[in-house]
């Protein structure tokens, strides 16, 4: 699930919004985190998504046109990327005969340390701000 939800944050940032990313070896430590689960028919998965203040700003400057926001707007903005990435994930996943799934609503965590145990992790780097996307496996 990793690999096509990572898939799915590259082309939305690289394609949409033309921004370059590269892969980092350093993950998002403290950050604002959004959760939404994912269910296909045999599991269920949490992913957050945690994105350093710096990177939401780069967001927010080229999808709203402000390059200072405020509290709300980042945590909000958090959300959003979450909801279009694992969403884009999802239509991926069915194209490519994956495993398809459903998805809640996002949630936010807040502004925090990131130290949610998970099972996998990629994260995504524009001039070192940084996304960090974590996949937990729920155990039923």
């Amino acid at each position: 699930m990793i690999k096509i939800i990572t898939q799915a944050a590259q082309n939305f940032l690289n394609n949409d919004l033309e921004l370059l990313t590269v892969h980092s070896d350093k993950p998002v430590d403290r950050g604002y985190i959004s959760l939404i689960t994912a269910t296909t028919i045999k599991d269920k998965h949490e992913v957050y998504i945690s994105c350093c203040s710096d990177f939401l700003r780069v967001i927010s400057d080229v999808m709203l046109f402000d390059d200072n926001p405020d509290h709300e707007t980042m945590d909000d903005l958090n959300k959003e990327l979450n909801n279009i990435i694992i969403g884009s994930a999802k239509v991926l996943a069915e194209q490519q005969d994956l495993a398809s799934f459903n998805i809640s609503t996002p949630v936010s965590l807040g502004e925090k340390k990131f130290d949610i145990p998970y099972d996998s992790t990629a994260t995504l780097s524009i001039d070192d701000k940084r996304l960090t996307i974590a996949i937990k496996k729920l155990i039923d």
